[in-house]
């Protein structure tokens, strides 16, 4: 009787991968679409697969067949469809997860071709050499599909309050077994006290339970970093920090195969929870993170991923390494004591200014970790990315995590500021100046340019005066600014001005009002962006699609100076009549 399954993680957690058993094989399913969208299916199917083949062996049994199992290769034989050779069926797990995926991608491949072939399809894999007792079932770790299916929307789980939150922290300190199915803490906890630290999962599940009137489980929504559930906590007043372990090694791998296979999941992983802005650019929603794949520079058929900003000196690139247990790159992958796979970066932002070694821990406040294997001339710092044989969405915010506080130590750096501090109250700033300043000779002759940035600032100040609504300008204790703050119409407003309506004036401004949103504490607030003169359709509808508001000023020159026109709809969200 053929049954269908789903692949539960050594975290007790369902993973978005799901396949049947029929006797002693398993049908595997296909992964397609992309995350959050209604065609997405077995996300984690990566991820999942090496765990089902790293079980198998653990158990004592081994793979002895797997084959395509597609609807357009059953009519095929067997063995014109395999996918791992007998001579292969003691290899290590990794070994074998990478030659199926090579043979799937390549299969019925046209001659000749270099392009094209998926390397997730439906594949049936059969087990043999189990112990005795032993059920199929129970060697993959794998739990009949029943009940919820879909973690639970942002928009329910946001309905959480610091009063569910305070409450819940309350009943688990009285009563630490009353969160029943969520187990202890793994990666975080939640610090309550100088005594006291408590799961994040259990304490967010409790609060969600509460808010909305029925059993939250652990499968309802993500508790990786950067997740709604540690955005929430931590708004309630409580810090989620690493879990206290002893502190193991991490081993650089030298299996260069294996360093690319691993960095081709970790992409994907970022793919499949990000959606398109057009021009090369994708957007994680969940995490507010912009990033784009770029070609390596240093390696053919290699892919960069630059993350966090347009500008350089506030974002941060992650590049492919360049061979196996390479100390010498920025970025490597590593293995813990269990075989997990994790991408790591060296803690240094290269540029101006340059962050690395005893700011980059101040500033980002990562912990570097110890990290054995490969030689290089002077000792490295190593800070963890992702847990690549985590579910991709987890991949995805831890990644986020690191990028976001990356960006904030750049900032930090560049305000030569001393220690930020990210939960700091921010400070009022000084008022922009407008007018005009002069350009000293260099190449070009000596000229009066104005202050077109000071100018809207100045015009907007004018008219949202006393009694209507007050602009501010807000500094975090870093030294970095907020153009404005505005007491607004419907709710407070987070502004950004810029002078252009550039691809990069638009991503620039976007990426600033993320950071500085979570850096300020106010991701309450209405997110809005104001550019000079209308920008393209496409700008505006990938902006708006962010979650941000853009409006578009004009300006002229006059005899007395410059002349600013805002929007009549952003003075209206503002409450201006004019």
């Amino acid at each position: 009787m053929e049954m269908s399954f789903r692949v539960i993680a050594d975290s007790g957690e369902p993973m978005d991968a799901h396949l049947d058993i029929e006797g002693d094989e398993f049908i595997f399913h296909s992964r397609g679409g992309a995350k959050g969208r209604a065609s997405a299916r077995n996300i984690d199917y990566g991820p999942a697969l090496r765990l089902l083949l790293t079980r198998i062996q653990a158990a004592g049994a081994r793979v002895e067949g797997a084959w395509l199992d597609t609807e357009e290769v059953r009519h095929l034989p067997l063995e014109a469809r395999v996918i791992l050779e007998r001579d292969e069926f003691q290899a290590r797990p990794e070994e074998q997860f990478r030659l199926m995926s090579g043979r799937m991608q390549i299969f019925q491949r046209p001659p000749g071709s270099r392009r094209g072939g998926s390397r997730v399809k439906k594949v049936r894999i059969r087990v043999g050499q189990k112990a005795r007792g032993a059920d199929l079932e129970g060697i993959l770790g794998v739990r009949w599909t029943a009940g919820r299916e879909q973690r639970l929307p942002a928009h329910d789980l946001n309905k959480v309050t610091a009063t569910h939150i305070r409450n819940a922290v309350e009943r688990l300190r009285r009563d630490p077994a009353s969160a029943p199915g969520f187990g202890p803490a793994r990666e975080y906890e939640v610090v309550v006290d100088e005594e006291t630290r408590l799961p994040p999962k259990a304490v967010f599940g409790l609060a969600a339970s509460d808010a909305l009137g029925f059993s939250v489980e652990p499968a309802d929504f993500s508790g990786g970093a950067a997740s709604i559930c540690h955005r929430l906590l931590e708004a309630a007043g409580y810090p989620v920090v690493a879990a206290r372990k002893p502190r193991v090694p991490l081993m650089l791998e030298d299996d260069l195969a294996i360093v690319d296979e691993a960095w081709d999941g970790w992409i994907n992983a970022l793919t499949g929870e990000a959606r398109s802005l057009g021009s090369g650019l994708l957007w994680m929603d969940a995490h507010s993170v912009i990033f784009s794949p770029r070609p390596s520079d240093k390696r053919a058929d290699r892919t960069d991923i630059h993350l966090g900003g347009f500008r350089h000196d506030l974002s941060v690139t992650i590049s492919a390494p360049l061979k196996g247990a390479d100390a010498n790159g920025l970025s490597a992958i590593a293995r813990d004591a269990s075989g997990r796979r994790v991408l790591i970066r060296q803690g240094w932002l290269r540029g101006r200014p340059e962050v690395r070694g005893e700011q980059f821990r101040r500033l980002t406040g990562l912990t570097p970790v110890e990290v054995t294997g490969g030689t290089a001339p002077t000792v490295r710092e190593w800070y963890i990315v992702a847990d690549l044989d985590k579910a991709s969405d987890e991949i995805a915010a831890s990644t986020a995590d690191f990028v976001l506080r990356c960006m904030e130590a750049r900032a930090a750096a560049k305000a030569g500021s001393g220690v930020p501090a990210p939960s700091s109250p921010p400070l009022t700033a000084g008022e922009e100046t407008g007018g005009t300043f002069t350009r000293k000779a260099v190449t070009q002759p000596e000229a009066e340019v104005h202050r077109i940035h000071g100018e809207v600032w100045l015009r907007l100040q004018d008219l949202l005066k006393s009694p209507g609504p007050r602009l501010s300008k807000l500094r975090h204790q870093a030294g970095y600014e907020v153009d404005g703050v505005i007491a607004g119409a419907e709710g407070r407003i987070l502004l950004e001005i810029k002078t252009g309506r550039s691809a990069a004036d638009v991503y620039e401004g976007v990426g600033q009002l993320m950071l500085y949103s979570s850096m300020l504490g106010l991701h309450d607030h209405r997110k809005v962006l104001l550019l000079a003169f209308e920008p393209s359709a496409t700008l505006v509808e990938a902006t708006r699609s962010c979650g941000v508001e853009l409006y578009s000023y004009a300006w002229t020159k006059t005899d007395d100076g410059i002349e600013v026109d805002l929007p009549n709809g952003f003075l209206a969200i503002c409450g201006s009549d004019r």
